[in-house]
């Protein structure tokens, strides 16, 4: 959690995703093989071709053409998606596992990052300071640092508090598929997958093969009580050729957008219209390269938006921001033998978070006179490379090392004493492994990650899992794992401003699985998992009021433990799923968290959550999507009790949120396509609200919003 306004730090510990593996969705393929280009993917995604196995690499029912197959039958098909969602291959899967497609995609008329997670089980939304909104998930807040988001193999979570801006940020209209695994990944990825991690793959030269324009506009019209209806545009471009060997792709994103429409009223009671004082404006470009067994990928990303929410207490005036970054990467593979391959790999990675944007000579000094000027830089550069090794027909092994220097350039609020000025530099070195063995009984995978810190020293993490999917058509996981958060620069840079004698060292969280599933001829399936996640020694920020000091401290546990259920559809140009989660906080978690008399609830995060989705193709031309999303009451400070200053905190009531989308392909001429999305059609006011004891009060969302889309493409 950020509480406080001032980051200032170097630079962020061992989360070894960079260079680690890919995504663990496709862990669990049965085939050596595959397993192993699927944990690859992080050094190399676009070289994962399907393979010629029966459990190859899922495509999707829209790379298939939807509208001329029999999406029931898909469930019986092992190299296609079931109901465009999930592959009998990931029913393998050592992780409980979901994926969207680009067809799903469309047909939710989704406009951001918020709107495709809020639709899976188990994922909700909060806000945490100066505006920005974070995930959380099974009811445990995760936003800093503790779920990894990856766009096209770079880690986005920028390394001073391990944070991402997911509003209106990154453009949906670009994704191929994404990713998720709900539960720990820190055995192959690195301290940022503690509780979950979400994989983006954008559509590259393969997937285009010409050009793609899109312009999205549209207008919030529901009851915001302003005045003024601020309008949320974005425009698209993308183009891509293959040429033999080589292929190119080159993305172009940017637009403009409010992230709050009404009115926002801070515990103190300070109000102010949100809708002039939330804009947020991404610009971000994407350019992927290929020849031969050779990857170069690139990522510039200026985002930009106000804020004055801040914290507890809110600005006199909005304040500018900044989150840039510059990602880049390449990769190989060299195959060593037969069976052997080795995949090297270089990254380098510039961030900027939390950065002030101010406008003005005056409105710098107001900034410095409030203590909220940032200014923070972070580099990071990486070496890796991975060994992957077919031993037998039933076995594979993989295994892997990297290296990366992280350097933090930080600066504060002239004479802040809770600021960190200067630059700071640490270095890390980790190795990965996992063993995939096939046996008669169950597909069994052990494996582990071991990190050296050179401020923290030693981490280590075990995973083990056992798969089984049955001819009858059932299938069968237990999962068990470590995971931990490494403390972020920010974390360990503000360790000893309260107590000079407090260290912080990582967080080292326990997870037990269970998912059974079961696939019905009639183009049903039912899959039913339970969890058991604890976080021991959680870093938990802390602040001294007499001093104005800010810090982070290691204290107790926390967790929650609970279940998801899933039943997904899939019949002839229809696609439906509809889920249900629910979690239960463990006793005595730190009061940061912690609800009394909220019947296991924890602060900010819903205890059930109720999804259906569902896709409709009635022809070629036209598709049709709704989405509903339902979640019971949740727990928000609302308030500040005068006579001792304790938060108060309120129920905000349970919420629907109903989404409907159309579009319409071949408008006239072949590539054009024109759409329309009506989004939160009920006009439920959602609002916002902070998972932990921030002094944040709910951020009011846009409304009921509709937007109209136009797009043409055009394929050599």
């Amino acid at each position: 959690m950020r509480i406080w306004a001032r980051p200032a730090a170097s630079s962020r510990p061992a989360i070894g995703v960079a260079a680690a593996v890919s995504i663990l969705a496709a862990l669990g393929a049965a085939e050596p093989r595959v397993l192993a280009a699927s944990l690859a993917d992080q050094y190399a995604p676009e070289t994962t071709a399907p393979q010629p196995s029966r459990l190859a690499v899922p495509v999707s029912a829209a790379e298939e053409g939807v509208s001329d197959v029999d999406l029931g039958s898909l469930l019986q098909m092992d190299e296609v998606s079931v109901a465009s969602i999930k592959t009998t291959g990931l029913r393998e899967a050592p992780g409980i596992v979901s994926v969207l497609t680009h067809e799903e995609i469309e047909a939710s008329g989704a406009r951001d990052l918020v709107d495709l997670l809020e639709m899976l089980p188990g994922f909700f939304v909060g806000v945490d300071v100066q505006g920005n909104l974070g995930l959380g998930i099974r009811g445990n807040w995760g936003q800093e640092g503790k779920i990894l988001i990856v766009i096209d193999g770079q880690e986005i979570n920028e390394t001073a508090y391990g944070t991402v801006s997911i509003a209106h940020h990154f453009p949906v209209q670009a994704i191929y598929r994404v990713e998720i695994i709900r539960g720990p990944g820190s055995a192959i990825y690195g301290g940022f997958a503690e509780l979950g991690v979400v994989k983006v793959t954008t559509r590259g030269a393969e997937q285009i093969e010409g050009v793609e324009v899109l312009q999205r506009a549209g207008v919030a019209v529901g009851r915001t009580g302003t005045d003024v209806a601020h309008p949320f545009v974005d425009s698209y471009v993308a183009v891509g050729r293959t040429y033999g060997d080589f292929e190119l792709s080159l993305s172009l994103f940017g637009g403009y957008s409010v992230q709050s429409e009404g009115t926002y009223t801070d515990i103190y009671g300070n109000s102010f219209n949100s809708a002039d004082a939330s804009a947020r404006r991404p610009l971000l470009a994407n350019l992927r390269a290929a020849w031969r067994d050779w990857r170069l990928r690139f990522i510039a990303d200026g985002f930009t938006y106000q804020a004055q929410d801040d914290f507890d207490v809110s600005g006199s005036a909005p304040t500018r921001y900044r989150f840039g970054g510059i990602y880049g990467d390449l990769t190989t593979v060299l195959q060593l033998g037969r069976n052997v391959t080795l995949t090297p790999r270089l990254a380098y990675k510039i961030q900027e978070s939390y950065v002030t944007l101010p406008a003005s000579a005056a409105d710098l000094q107001r900034i410095i006179d409030a203590g909220l000027l940032e200014r923070l830089r972070m580099d990071r550069a990486l070496a890796g490379m991975m060994l992957d090794w077919d031993a037998h027909p039933s076995l594979n092994v993989i295994a892997g090392t990297e290296a990366f220097a992280d350097v933090g350039r930080a600066g504060g609020s002239p004479g802040d004493g809770s600021s960190v000025q200067g630059t700071r530099s640490v270095s890390t070195v980790a190795a990965f492994g996992q063993l995939l063995w096939n046996t008669p009984v169950a597909n069994v995978t052990v494996g582990g990650r071991a990190e050296h810190h050179s401020y923290f020293g030693w981490s280590a993490v075990p995973r083990v899992a056992l798969t089984r999917v049955f001819s009858s058509g059932l299938h069968v996981k237990l999962l068990g794992s470590q995971a931990y958060k490494s403390p972020t620069f920010m974390n360990y840079a503000l360790e000893r401003s309260i107590d000079p004698a407090n260290r912080v060292r990582p967080e080292i969280s326990n997870a037990i699985e269970a998912e059974v599933g079961y696939v019905l001829p009639a183009g049903l399936q039912l899959v039913v998992n339970g969890f058991l996640s604890t976080i021991n020694h959680p870093i938990i920020y802390g602040y001294d009021a007499a001093t104005g000091n800010e810090s982070y401290f290691n204290r107790g546990r926390t967790g929650t433990y609970g279940g998801e259920a899933e039943v997904r559809f899939g019949g002839r140009n229809v696609a439906a799923s509809t889920s249900y989660s629910y979690y239960h906080a463990l006793a005595n978690i730190p009061e940061d968290y912690r609800v009394a008399g909220g019947g296991g609830a924890t602060l900010g995060a819903p205890q059930h959550k109720g999804v259906v989705r569902a896709s409709w193709r009635p022809t070629r031309h036209w598709l049709f999507g709704v989405t509903a999303i339902g979640t019971g009451s949740r727990y928000a400070v609302t308030g500040i009790n005068p006579a001792d200053q304790t938060y108060l905190v309120t129920t905000v009531g349970a919420r629907l949120l109903l989404g409907l989308s159309t579009r319409y392909q071949d408008l006239g001429i072949r590539g054009l396509h024109l759409g329309l999305t009506m989004n939160d059609l009920l006009d439920s006011r959602d609002v916002f609200v902070q998972p932990y004891r921030g002094g944040h009060a709910p951020l009011p969302g846009v409304g009921r919003q509709v937007l109209l889309s136009l797009g043409y493409t055009w394929e050599r």
